[in-house]
């Protein structure tokens, strides 16, 4: 049975799977790790993945880099902006290039804080063009305040990536990340 479906057509969960949604791809968890990295996830079955980091333990900024075949990419340029507000009403504006990273979450200053994370979008990382993520971020601050915030990138080298990694700027991290696929039905 194929898109579009018909008045009275019986429709299964395999049908929905073909034509709309998200595709779970894996789930990952890692305790005290200095990175960690998600190979062979940006497959050729979708055009835009959707990706959700919870974080508990957060020392210091959390970076984005792009891999392939079980490398980081650091010899590329990385753009990025965050932008956003905190609970106090601060506006938070981060924008930057780097040859090494994306940064994707703000330092979280009280680091046993169990709610924090970042949800975001990565476009065409499989091809080889211009790789773009956009999302959504928030930390939680010393004395109970947080940051909501904006995120967005671009990786302008025109390399087709297979995978990713996270990875604080200094210290380590615990981390549950789930990945899905948009469904190119």
């Amino acid at each position: 049975m194929g898109y579009p479906y018909a008045s009275g057509e019986v429709l299964t969960a395999a049908d929905l799977n073909d034509t709309f949604g998200l595709v779970h791809i894996d789930t990952f968890s890692g305790t005290g790790v200095s990175a960690a990295n998600f190979d062979d996830v940006f497959t050729s079955d979708f055009d835009a993945f959707r990706v959700v980091v919870r974080l508990r333990a957060l020392p210091s900024n959390l970076y984005l880099r792009y891999r392939v075949g079980g490398a980081d990419s650091t010899a590329t340029q990385y753009n990025y902006v965050l932008h956003g507000l905190s609970s106090t009403g601060a506006a938070l504006n981060i924008n930057g290039s780097s040859t090494a990273e994306h940064l994707l979450q703000i330092t979280n200053i009280g680091s046993t804080v169990t709610r924090q994370g970042c949800v975001f979008d990565v476009l065409y990382p499989n091809s080889a063009n211009v790789t773009t993520h956009m999302g959504l971020g928030q930390s939680y601050n010393s004395g109970g305040n947080y940051w909501s915030y904006n995120l967005g990138g671009a990786n302008v080298l025109s390399t087709a990536w297979d995978g990713f990694s996270i990875l604080p700027g200094s210290g380590t991290i615990n981390h549950t990340t789930s990945i899905y696929g948009y469904n190119n039905g």
